[in-house]
């Protein structure tokens, strides 16, 4: 089904980092295309780097990763620690574009020893320059040094920033700083929250919680609630940011409402985020900015085509002011969903066009959709009158397409590597006119 087309580069490598440029060229994109609103530069580094920076998060992850690969422990994400690491990739961003730069001069005196926190018995520091977290660990782990480092069992605290310059011979790579130390009585950080469910409403309103258990399997359904009836929508996404995932509902009284959650499959009463007049939109959830501390509303206006992103300012209703993102013939396309396609750091947005193909846009992380070409993601997705992205379906960081058939059969499509994967039958039969939540990432 798949029509993307990737090319690895090799480009050359230092003693202390090495580049490897990674091209993405697809197939050209259908007559079907909205229009976007065209966006400005990107800019030349990052002002800030959090735990719910894209990059930032995907890059930690797969570092913990790696150290739970040989018994260490799980590093917590130290804001201190990470303002550190953000001031010296800031610098170098800027300082990197000289062709002519001093590779003496990559890290600080005491590479940064003197600026994080007091207390550390043990720290170091680790620099890499490339395209990708994975392109970024991965060297790291083919470097005795850096690996030694990431890995050292002692490390119980850690922090990471970046910059994309612009200009220069690294532009538009990632210069990224991580800084690692040890601090007694850090706790060993929980592992964010998963669902382990997928929910959906039956022809009668009743809410279910099908067993999910991370292996790309259903198993058997729990009972969760009543009067579901007029939900048209169901999104599975941490709103508040509280590390619990919670349920928002689109209803066709036009109200959007947010069921926090308390852990497990329990709720509090719901609250109103969305008042009125949405009854005519199809939403997604997501951090489409890359500052944004909780996910926003991906509005899709299905009578006159726009395209809004209403941003969630304090974890509750959304903000008043909304930005529209895309302009006109956005009334025929279908589902749209979002995630870090091609691991660049920034949200981008996979939808599904009348011809049945999935088309990438890309985002530049402040909130503007790319005015490019349209890679074609997959083709032949008309078979399904339903389709969403599943984060950690089969297994914590995998990504996958749950998608159901005109005649009620759920199948799993795993995403590897921005191609889609061949699918499989989770669900035969039965699923016609139930409303299945989408588990978004943010």
């Amino acid at each position: 089904m798949n029509k993307t087309n990737r090319a690895r580069l090799r480009a050359f490598a230092f003693s202390l980092t090495a580049l490897t440029l990674l091209s993405i060229s697809g197939t050209a994109a259908s007559a079907v295309q909205p229009g976007v609103v065209s966006g400005s530069p990107l800019p030349n580094a990052v002002p800030m780097s959090s735990y719910s920076d894209s990059f930032a998060r995907q890059t930690f992850d797969l570092m913990n990763a790696e150290r739970a690969k040989v018994g260490s422990r799980t590093l917590a994400w130290n804001q201190r620690i990470a303002d550190v690491s953000q001031s010296w990739a800031a610098h170098l961003g800027v300082a990197m574009k000289d062709p002519n730069f001093n590779w003496a001069n990559i890290h600080r005196p005491d590479a940064g020893g003197s600026l994080i926190p007091p207390g550390a018995t043990w720290y170091r520091e680790n620099i890499g320059i490339n395209s990708t977290p994975k392109q970024i660990v991965d060297w790291w782990m083919s470097s005795a040094g850096h690996r030694a480092a990431m890995l050292d069992p002692r490390g119980t605290d850690g922090g990471l920033g970046y910059a994309v310059p612009t200009s220069g011979p690294y532009a538009g790579l990632h210069i990224v700083v991580t800084n690692l130390a040890a601090y007694a009585g850090t706790a060993v950080p929980q592992p964010p929250a998963v669902s382990g469910v997928l929910n959906a409403i039956d022809t009668s309103g009743t809410l279910w919680g099908y067993a999910a258990p991370g292996n790309a399997t259903l198993g058997a359904r729990t009972y969760e609630g009543s009067g579901w009836g007029n939900a048209r929508q169901i999104i599975k996404v941490d709103w508040n940011s509280d590390g619990k995932l919670d349920i928002v509902a689109r209803w066709a009284n036009g109200y959007v409402t947010m069921y926090a959650g308390l852990g497990g499959n329990d709720y509090r009463a719901p609250i109103n985020i969305g008042s009125g007049g949405w009854q005519d939109y199809e939403i997604t959830a997501t951090r489409l900015r890359k500052t944004d501390r909780y996910p926003g509303v991906v509005a899709r206006d299905m009578v006159n085509g726009n395209l809004f992103y209403y941003p969630n300012t304090g974890g509750g209703a959304m903000a008043a002011g909304r930005i529209q993102i895309g302009f006109g013939g956005w009334s025929p396309m279908g589902e749209i969903t979002a995630a870090d396609w091609n691991r660049d750091g920034n949200m981008d947005l996979i939808v599904r066009n009348p011809a049945g193909e999935l088309l990438l846009y890309r985002t530049n992380g402040t909130g503007t959709i790319l005015n490019e070409g349209r890679p074609v993601v997959d083709v032949g997705w008309n078979m399904m009158n339903r389709i969403s992205l599943e984060s950690g379906f089969a297994g914590a960081g995998t990504l996958g397409f749950i998608a159901r058939t005109h005649a009620g059969s759920l199948f799993y499509y795993p995403v590897a590597n921005g191609v889609v994967q061949p699918s499989k039958l989770i669900g035969n039969g039965g699923w016609t006119g139930y409303v299945i939540a989408s588990g978004s990432p943010s």
